[in-house]
């Protein structure tokens, strides 16, 4: 009897513990933010859809959304400062702790895991590549990331050519990958970095760039609204996978409580129809590759 009575006990133990843990987060970044009168959100500019400048400059997209949900469950009532960075400036923002989430498309990497905590993915995203129209057709094939040459006489003949000027966000997961290509394969190619995706759109749009390197969605947003992009080409969806999520300072209670709030959008019934109003096809598939990493409640 004693067993089966600590047992029923065991979840009003649990319970209390964690009521107790929420009232510790006075310690730390809610206190902070409850004592400055505000929550600080950082988004990503240019990168819709899950960043960008919205109606009247106000932020909009899928990670912005998602933050804001996640704001009002953790600290009902308190206000919200939004400021737009680009994605390298958001990630110092959190290190040193002048931001209290980052919103936008940002991949988890071990580096920056040293320096900050992340959420649960958002998005399983990866590695694309966009094509002016006349790119040498070589080129398309040796940025296709779902190809691993080796090195091979297409190394020479991309070489010879005509330009090769590849444009990529500063401080990206796709710069990262885009040296390691040209590491590899030993090839003159001349990176062209940017710091924002608008801007890689119109080296692209001009002429100056003959292809864009970036986050696979970002570059189909792109792609789908630009005109002066209408002729270029999007390489299929990348096989490489990156967990794209919610970076935030390191603190266990806050993290807990954005991380569970998370949880329950993800796991909530209006999440598919919110991962399609801003990603658009294939929202049932994505939706159930981010629960399938999702803790469970």
């Amino acid at each position: 009897m004693r067993t089966r009575g600590a047992s029923a006990l065991a979840p009003l133990i649990l319970s209390a513990c964690l009521a107790m843990a929420g009232e510790a987060a006075a310690a730390g970044v809610l206190d902070e933010a409850r004592s400055r009168g505000a929550l600080r959100l950082l988004w990503v500019r240019d990168s819709e859809p899950f960043s960008y400048g919205g109606t009247g400059g106000a932020p909009a997209g899928y990670a912005v959304e998602l933050c804001g949900r996640v704001a009002a469950a953790i600290a009902p009532g308190l206000p919200v400062q939004w400021r737009p960075v680009a994605l390298t400036e958001g990630v110092e923002a959190v290190s040193a702790g002048s931001g209290d989430l980052l919103c936008g498309p940002v991949t988890v990497t071990l580096p920056r895991l040293s320096r900050m905590d992340f959420t649960s993915p958002i998005l399983i995203g990866g590695p694309g590549v966009l094509l002016r129209e006349g790119a040498p057709p070589v080129l398309a094939e040796w940025l296709d990331p779902s190809r691993h040459l080796n090195r091979s006489p297409r190394g020479l003949l991309l070489d010879l050519a005509g330009p090769k000027r590849v444009a990529v966000l500063a401080g990206s997961t796709g710069a990262t990958w885009l040296a390691g290509r040209i590491a590899r394969d030993h090839l003159a190619v001349t990176v062209v970095p940017v710091t924002a995706h608008s801007e890689a759109a119109r080296l692209l749009a001009g002429n100056d760039a003959e292809a864009w390197v970036g986050e696979w969605a970002v570059l189909a947003e792109y792609a789908g609204r630009d005109e002066g992009l209408a002729s270029a080409r999007l390489l299929p969806r990348p096989l490489e996978g990156e967990p794209l999520a919610l970076a935030m300072p390191r603190d266990d209670v806050f993290g807990l409580a954005v991380e569970a709030a998370l949880v329950r959008i993800i796991r909530g019934p209006d999440f598919t129809a919110l991962l399609a109003r801003w990603l658009g096809h294939g929202a049932t598939r994505e939706a159930a590759e981010i629960r399938a990493v999702t803790p469970l409640e």
